[in-house]
């Protein structure tokens, strides 16, 4: 699934729009995005000048972008379920190893918990199959009303 399909999941657009492509959806368990990260991102000049590094918080957004775009993809088959998706928490995220333009970044979600008020998801962003971010984020479903949404 390509950068089209992707803006019809999730509300976000240029430059929020962090999530390339999907690479593998296991329905019901997780999902798999590829991001490539580009020299021209909003972020680029100004975090880190000479030797720039993609900000910890914009890996957070892109995993959860991933877990909005799964989310999307688990209500197809019911479109009245589609609403928008909030990060509510994140938990354990780390840090290993930095992100930087030139780079493809691929973000694995596999959902741990399901529950009528939240979904908890383990995440992985990994770059060249090393892991560069980990962790937990709790993510929830609410009718769309006219605010930003994860």
């Amino acid at each position: 699934m390509d950068f089209p399909a992707i803006s019809s999941l999730i509300p976000h657009r240029d430059p929020m729009l962090l999530v390339d492509s999907i690479k593998t959806y296991s329905a019901g368990e997780g999902l798999t995005t590829v991001t490539a990260v580009s020299d021209d991102a909003f972020w680029v000049r100004g975090h880190f000048p000479g030797n720039p590094v993609m900000p910890g918080v914009l890996i957070t957004e892109t995993l959860a972008q991933t877990c909005a775009a799964f989310m999307a993809m688990e209500s197809q088959d019911n479109p009245a379920t589609v609403a928008q998706v909030y990060l509510l928490l994140r938990t354990d995220m780390r840090f290993i190893k930095p992100v930087a333009p030139g780079m493809v970044m691929e973000c694995q979600i596999m959902r741990e918990e399901q529950s009528d008020a939240f979904d908890v998801f383990r995440v992985r962003a990994t770059v060249n199959g090393e892991c560069c971010a980990r962790g937990k984020l709790t993510v929830a479903c609410r009718p769309q009303q006219g605010v930003a949404a994860i």
